[in-house]
């Protein structure tokens, strides 16, 4: 059963930035990928109520970005339902299937992957990533994907850090 928050808010829509917008531009896949190492494996259900409580709070982390027709060229930010279950990710990692690698290397080979892909306009651009996989420097990692349109790496870190605390 998924973790679904709908905090949509009773305002109009907020247009995106114009460096929102940019990022926008064909051809443009940029993304902010952190990585965090954990010291205990990773509960997804703890993520997901903990999300609701906090992260989803933000508008930008619960909110579409779409065309907005009455602007040329425009976007827009406009609040939705989020549904965990499209964000919260938790692979199934078997290091015994994969030969000749260490579970660092398949760490690093699962982010660079994530770096090649792109995560569907049709909801809120980021998603979280549980690896519950031991490696040489943590228990279980977490890696966190968000759309370069949702902020900045400085502000993205200190809304990440209040959530971690």
């Amino acid at each position: 059963m998924g973790v679904k928050a709908d905090v949509r808010k009773e305002s109009g829509d907020e247009p995106l930035s114009p460096m929102a917008r940019l990022f926008h531009q064909p051809d443009s896949n940029i993304f902010i990928i952190v990585m965090i190492g954990l010291t205990t494996k990773i509960d997804s259900q703890v993520i997901k109520a903990s999300l609701v409580r906090t992260l989803l709070r933000h508008p930008r982390f619960s909110s579409l970005q779409v065309v907005d027709e009455t602007v040329e060229g425009g976007m827009k930010w406009v609040p939705t339902g989020v549904d965990l279950d499209n964000h919260v990710i938790v692979p199934k990692l078997e290091p015994n299937n994969i030969i000749d690698s260490t579970t660092d290397k398949i760490v690093e080979d699962y982010i660079s992957n994530l770096s090649k892909s792109t995560i569907e306009m049709s909801i809120p651009m980021w998603d979280l990533h549980l690896l519950n996989i031991k490696t040489s420097y943590a228990e279980a990692v977490g890696v966190f994907r968000l759309h370069h349109s949702l902020g900045n790496g400085t502000s993205l870190m200190s809304l990440l850090l209040a959530w971690y605390s």
